[in-house]
């Protein structure tokens, strides 16, 4: 102010926007409309001194202070004042967007309990029933009562944790601690466990410098958490791994009241990402989302104990590296406040049970292509990693087709190259390799590519479907499915199949094959009746040397002249020369024998013989036949 330099040179403008900037950082519009104000009194007070102090200006201060004020008003007070307006509207939509937020979180919340709630009614009554049943009933159907319980109680305990979840949301969700032996309780949780952990030859490991640690806890709270992570451990950990639990009790430190229980869970599976770790606790977040992911699951249990650690006032922590297993660290408060009781453990055993059949699905052993062979069933290759899902496709099939098993892609993949069946079923998410990439696999392999492939999913959207019928499946089922309408599609599918092998027998033995075969199939057919052709003549040419020239197995040219033609390597070759020879005997003047050496056979008896198998007649009297219907 010593110059004047702030108003003969219009600066006043320039320090007018600091005010209302300064003033509109402030969340609290009040305390802004006040810090203007104080602004503003300096300002003019500043002008009004300035005045006084330095009158040779030339200008009365009266004047020189009004011109002062215009350009304040004009440069300051129109900024603030739209600044403000548009920050009151902001302020106004954004409590507008909140209210919004929150009436959806509450509607979502209120949609979860209520739909939950109506769920359990219907489970209630499914599994009442199928417990009344089951003890009027033995024998075959008690296997398929027992997989109703089995699945119906999965439902549930799903609807269960969805409402646990809108009861913590809610802060609605209750804890009932007792005062009890928690090691007692963590050593039963564990035992559970056994039967699941002995499937995969898992060993199960319990740690504790401690004989007994007496604390408050929920069990219920504890038995979710425990089996959450246990399962989860048992779930990623592959044959013949382990799984600790090791519990240690920590003495309070200076500024805590009470000690902390710490639970380790420690495995040898398969690891988490780096990148994944932050987000594994986030509710329907999935470290492998892929189809090819190795297990089912629906991204709710981790969230859900992290959210019950939150409730019992510990905390959860993990560490891990891909290929060296995985620990969640729990954090538990040691209070005795509540009182001493003993704690029930009635249902722990069936979690577990639940759990355990959730596990991988390993195939039987023994179910090789020769039983098919005996059987005289068409053969089915049911590739899924649900084993529930397979129990019921084999009810379902059963006494229609001969069914195999694969538990998941590569599997699936494997057994189709070495049985060729004569139609697949397959899941999309699976371990290993999804359904898209075995069907895509089995399709561009000329030794499996006239497969019928069903893809039975439960991925009911529109790019899906696309997507496997792209990649050659010949039809696409969705879970849950109707059991008459999979088996007229199984149906039609073989059928059509038979067709194929009228128009490829014709294509060989006719030589009728099209000059750009349209597919896989056409160029094998092609390429056979070509190597046919080509040394038929050859009396020491046979199937051997026919596989050699074709590249392929003898087990898997025999399949696929089955699959295609419905005629066995030996018989397609013999057939191939009968017809040879029938031409020969019509079209020339050749003796018998002769016709049996040019067709490839070494014995004009074992031609004769040969002959007459497929004609009913002897080479000479077809031969008088046909020059007789020629005349």
């Amino acid at each position: 102010y010593m110059y004047g330099g702030i108003f003969h040179s219009s600066g006043v403008e320039v320090v007018g926007l600091i005010g209302p900037v300064y003033a509109l950082t402030f969340s609290n519009y009040r305390r802004a409309v006040g810090i203007f104000i104080l602004y503003l009194v300096f300002i003019l007070g500043g002008t009004f001194i300035y005045e006084y102090l330095h009158p040779q200006s030339g200008l009365f201060p009266g004047r020189n202070f009004n011109l002062g004020m215009i350009r304040f008003a004009s440069a300051t007070g129109m900024i603030f004042l739209i600044a403000l307006i548009y920050n009151l509207q902001i302020a106004r939509l954004k409590r507008k967007e909140e209210e919004r937020l929150r009436e959806l979180h509450t509607g979502k919340s209120r949609f979860y309990t209520n739909i939950t709630h109506e769920f359990r009614t219907p489970l209630t009554i499914i599994l009442g029933m199928a417990d009344v049943v089951s003890d009027k009933i033995k024998g075959a159907v008690a296997h398929e009562m027992k997989m109703i319980k089995n699945n119906g109680n999965k439902l549930l305990q799903l609807v269960n944790q969805l409402l646990n979840l809108s009861k913590m949301e809610d802060g609605a969700m209750p804890v009932h601690p007792v005062q009890s032996d928690i090691l007692v309780y963590l050593k039963y949780i564990m035992e559970s466990f056994h039967s699941m952990a002995h499937d995969k030859n898992i060993r199960l490991h319990f740690i504790s410098n401690h004989n007994s640690v007496i604390m408050d806890y929920d069990p219920d709270i504890i038995e979710e958490v425990m089996c959450n992570l246990l399962s989860n451990a048992i779930k990623f950990t592959p044959h013949g791994g382990d799984v600790y639990i090791q519990v240690e009790e920590r003495s309070p430190l200076k500024n805590e009241s009470h000690g902390n229980l710490l639970i380790y869970i420690r495995d040898s599976g398969l690891g988490i990402a780096e990148a994944e770790l932050p987000f594994i606790f986030d509710r329907f977040y999935q470290i492998d989302d892929a189809a090819t992911r190795r297990s089912e699951g629906t991204g709710i249990g981790l969230a859900l104990v992290k959210e019950y650690m939150d409730l019992l006032g510990g905390t959860i922590q993990v560490k891990s590296k891909p290929g060296q297993g995985t620990a969640f660290t729990l954090s538990l408060p040691v209070t005795q406040i509540a009182p001493l009781q003993q704690v029930p453990s009635g249902d722990i055993h069936e979690r577990a049970v639940l759990k355990s059949d959730e596990r991988e699905y390993e195939a039987h052993a023994g179910e090789g292509p020769h039983e098919k062979i005996s059987t005289g069933l068409p053969s089915v290759l049911i590739v899924e990693d649900n084993r529930d899902v397979v129990d019921y496709l084999r009810s379902t099939l059963n006494g229609f087709y001969y069914c195999m098993v694969a538990g998941n892609g590569n599997e699936g993949i494997y057994k189709a190259l070495e049985t060729v069946p004569d139609l697949i079923i397959c899941d999309i998410m699976m371990p290993e390799k999804d359904g898209f990439e075995v069907c895509r696999t089995l399709k561009a392999d000329f030794r499996t590519n006239h497969i019928p492939v069903v893809i039975l999913t439960a991925k009911a959207d529109m790019d899906s479907k696309i997507g496997g019928l792209n990649c050659g499946a010949d039809a696409y089922i969705i879970k849950p499915f109707n059991k008459k309408e999979l088996l007229v599609r199984m149906e039609k599918l073989i059928e059509n199949r038979q067709k194929l092998k009228e128009k490829y027998r014709d294509m060989i033995f006719s030589s009728s094959i099209p000059e750009k075969p349209e597919g896989l199939n056409d160029i094998f057919i092609k390429k056979i009746t070509a190597t046919l052709e080509k040394n038929y003549r050859d009396e020491n040419y046979n199937v051997f040397r026919l596989c050699l020239d074709m590249g392929i197995s003898r087990a898997q040219l025999h399949r696929k002249l089955i699959v295609l033609t419905g005629k066995s390597t030996s018989d397609l070759l013999r057939n191939y020369r009968i017809r040879k020879a029938e031409e020969l005997l019509v079209n020339s003047d050749l003796t018998i024998a002769e016709v049996a050496y040019n067709a490839g056979f070494r014995d004009p008896n074992y031609f004769s013989k040969s002959f007459v198998r497929q004609y009913g007649l002897t080479p000479s009297r077809y031969r008088t036949k046909k020059q007789l219907v020629k005349h």
